[in-house]
């Protein structure tokens, strides 16, 4: 479920890695050896979210490439860390050769719930309404009241345990320390990010947009971004600016470029929107 992928050289050998993100996946590195892509082992593979896009910078100037990650953010109903992950289990539960993902929350109480309604999970697989009669004994079903123990261990489980839109400074020797991007930037879902030193102060700067409309109306749609400049100050860390630097716009943002000292930004079912860099 591949959303993204850059190539830069991530170890600093001259040549460049490829570095892969998506869905319910972590963020993974191929070293480059001599024009061969062998898989990582590094703390980032430990991140499985729903990483959206990825770019590198060099954010705290020690000339490592550091990583910046777009993710769902934290402005939802959904929630997920090490101790309490979101997990999909994959399998044909009903029988009809078709595979059912079953996409479920691990409560307090160690077990995992659907995040489902009950009347789609019936549309989905049939048997279930006679397991599930009416909503009063659906309310408090796990995953093992509705298929058998053998069923889910069959399963193909995907965990996701960070939501955040994030980023990973490069420490060397295939580690990277995490941090997450200031809270506005949680507030919807990130699909697009372009880094650069937009105020000219010397060091690298993030652009990013987002959203994200076609949603069930149980969940709601992800509309809360307007747009993110989010400007590198140093010591102090990642801050975004209440006037934005002009950099404000709505619709679901899914591309940012740089292109001839202007900011390009595409959006689903809109026109381009183009900003001039004042500072170039």
């Amino acid at each position: 479920m591949i959303t993204d992928a850059i190539f830069i050289d991530i170890d600093n050998d001259g040549d460049e890695d490829l570095i892969v993100v998506g869905e319910f996946m972590g963020v993974n590195i191929f070293y480059n050896q001599n024009g061969s892509f062998n898989l990582a082992s590094t703390n980032l593979s430990k991140y499985k979210g729903w990483w959206q896009t990825i770019n590198s910078g060099d954010f705290n100037g020690d000339g490592l490439p550091d990583l910046v990650v777009g993710n769902h953010g934290l402005n939802s109903r959904f929630s997920a860390s090490d101790d309490y992950p979101i997990r999909l289990y994959v399998n044909d539960f009903d029988g009809n050769d078709q595979l059912d993902p079953i996409l479920t929350f691990k409560s307090r109480d160690g077990e995992f719930y659907p995040y489902d309604l009950r009347h789609n999970l019936i549309d989905q697989m049939k048997p279930l309404k006679k397991v599930f009669p009416d909503y009063k004994s659906f309310k408090s079903a796990t995953v093992k009241d509705m298929f058998s123990d053998e069923k889910l261990e069959e399963s193909l489980k995907l965990d996701v345990n960070i939501l955040s839109s994030s980023i990973f400074i490069n420490k060397g020797e295939g580690s990277f320390e995490l941090y997450q991007l200031p809270q506005r930037a949680q507030f919807s879902p990130i699909y697009s990010i372009l880094v650069n030193d937009f105020d000219n102060d010397g060091d690298e700067d993030i652009i990013a947009g987002g959203n994200l409309f076609k949603a069930k109306p149980e969940i709601g749609r992800y509309d809360a971004s307007f747009g993110l400049f989010i400007e590198n100050k140093g010591s102090e860390g990642f801050v975004i600016p209440k006037n934005g630097y002009g950099f404000n716009l709505s619709g679901e943002v899914r591309s940012i470029i740089s292109s001839n000292s202007n900011i390009v930004v595409g959006r689903n079912s809109d026109s381009l929107a183009v900003f001039k860099n004042i500072n170039e």
